[in-house]
């Protein structure tokens, strides 16, 4: 069920991304919130539940349940990291970082709707800013 339930995700993140169909996928992993602060806030508290690492592995917070579709977009928003990486998008440029997330998230909000959930579920920081 968990492989069949993560090539659906892939397939969901695949279509409304337009990034190509991968040869593979990421591994799927769990970790702790403060591991994951860590990685994606620099050590600060913050609502983080998911991260990519760019090196095949997607990483999800405990409470992340697959049975509910709010928690299923959240892994379709890391797959498109997963794709924006498999297809070259690295840009490491704040800019170019920015761009990445705002298409994850667009195609998060895209799966929340499609699901119908409100598309606000996926949203948990503040505006995306260069300095």
């Amino acid at each position: 069920m968990k492989a069949e339930l993560l090539a659906t995700l892939l397939t969901w993140a695949v279509t409304i991304s337009g990034y190509p169909q991968p040869a593979g996928q990421p591994r799927l992993e769990r970790a702790s919130q403060h591991q994951l602060q860590d990685w994606a806030c620099n050590r600060f508290p913050c609502p983080i539940l998911s991260w990519y690492d760019e090196q095949n592995t997607v990483y999800l917070a405990g409470k992340i349940d697959l049975a509910r579709a709010e928690h299923q977009a959240v892994v379709v928003h890391e797959f498109v990291h997963f794709l924006q990486h498999e297809a070259g998008d690295v840009g490491r440029t704040c800019k170019r970082v920015m761009m990445r997330e705002r298409k994850a998230h667009a195609v998060e909000a895209t799966f929340l709707a499609r699901s119908g959930l409100p598309t606000w579920l996926g949203v948990v920081h503040g505006p995306m800013v260069c300095r």
